[in-house]
C-alpha cells in the first residue's frame, strides 16, 4: 500500500510540477491540480481516462525529444509579439491507448493567442508511446507547460 501511495504521489507531482510552479509565481492564479484515481485490481474500464497510472505516456524520443519539437515548431504570434505578452501555457490533452493526441483543453494562459499557438504546436504532435496501467495500455490525461518568453 505504501508503494502505491508512494507511486502516485511522485507521479502526480512529476506530471503536474509545471502547475504547481505556476500557482507559485502568479499569486492572483488558482489552478486545481487534477484528481489522482487509483486503480484496482487492473480493471480499466472502456472510456476511462486516468491521471496517473504505472507507466506515464511518452513523447517518441522522450524529454529532449519533446523540447527539440516544441522550439523547431512554436512560433511566437505576432500580436503577442507587438503586445509584449509572455508567460507560461498548461496544455492538457489526452494520450490514447493508441498514442493519438485527444481532448486538447487550456488549463492556464496569460493570452488566448499564445493559447492559439500552444494548441496548434500540441495537434501537429507524432503519435505518442501510450502510457499502461498493469500492463495494459491506457487512456491518460498528460499537461505540458509551453513558455514563451520574449529575447
Amino acid at each position: 500500500m505504501k508503494n502505491v501511495l508512494f507511486s502516485l504521489i511522485s507521479l502526480f507531482f512529476l506530471t503536474n510540477y509545471a502547475i504547481c510552479q505556476v500557482k507559485k509565481t502568479q499569486d492572483t492564479a488558482v489552478i486545481e491540480a487534477p484528481s489522482i484515481r487509483a486503480v484496482e485490481d487492473g480493471k480499466v474500464a472502456d472510456g476511462e481516462i486516468f491521471t496517473t497510472i504505472d507507466v506515464m505516456p511518452q513523447f517518441p524520443g522522450g524529454d529532449q525529444a519533446r523540447m527539440k519539437f516544441l522550439s523547431t515548431n512554436l512560433r511566437y504570434p505576432e500580436a503577442a509579439v507587438e503586445k509584449e505578452i509572455e508567460g507560461t501555457v498548461v496544455v492538457q490533452f489526452v494520450v490514447t491507448r493508441t498514442g493519438e493526441i485527444d481532448r486538447i483543453n487550456i488549463k492556464r494562459s496569460p493570452s488566448p493567442v499564445l493559447s492559439e499557438e500552444a494548441i496548434r504546436v500540441v495537434k501537429k504532435m507524432p503519435k505518442w508511446i501510450p502510457g499502461e496501467n498493469k500492463g495494459k495500455k491506457v487512456d491518460c490525461y498528460f499537461s505540458l507547460p509551453i513558455t514563451f518568453k520574449l529575447q
